[in-house]
């Protein structure tokens, strides 16, 4: 009976620790575009990382090629330089694109809210030159 009652209290624990409760997180504009402007700046720390990585690495590089003999460390170092510059250019232009994704977020969910002056045609008269306010929404669901 013991092993019985353990192995109940043990499946309910899990089963209580594997239940997933839904928080809702309101997207706010402000922070897409805080986030956009973030993957903004390390897209282009990384972009320009890469090309840096490349030119600290070029006069060791090109000591191979003046026929100087490179040792089997050093040319795995080259390759990992190369290797390194192309992922930190992937990753930057992976980046830039997150954060045009991110802005476009940001714009569409931007409300336009314009009051207008419409004219309204009253009963009493013909045409009323008396304006109302009229509001009117676009939201864009892009």
């Amino acid at each position: 009976m013991k092993p019985l009652a353990v192995s109940m209290f043990l499946l309910f624990w899990l089963h209580g620790l594997s239940q997933v409760s839904q928080t809702v997180h309101q997207v706010d504009v402000k922070d897409l575009m805080r986030k956009s402007s973030s993957q903004k700046s390390a897209a282009f720390i990384l972009a320009s990382l890469s090309p840096m990585i490349l030119i600290f690495d070029a006069p060791s590089s090109s000591m191979g090629n003046m026929g100087m003999h490179l040792d089997a460390k050093s040319e795995h170092l080259h390759a990992a330089a190369y290797v390194l510059s192309a992922a930190c250019l992937i990753g930057g232009v992976a980046l830039f694109k997150a954060a045009s994704r991110n802005k476009a977020k940001a714009k569409a969910i931007n409300t336009n809210l314009s009051v207008q002056m419409e004219h309204v045609q009253v009963a009493t008269s013909k045409r009323s030159f008396q304006s109302f306010p009229a509001l009117g929404i676009k939201i864009r669901w892009d």
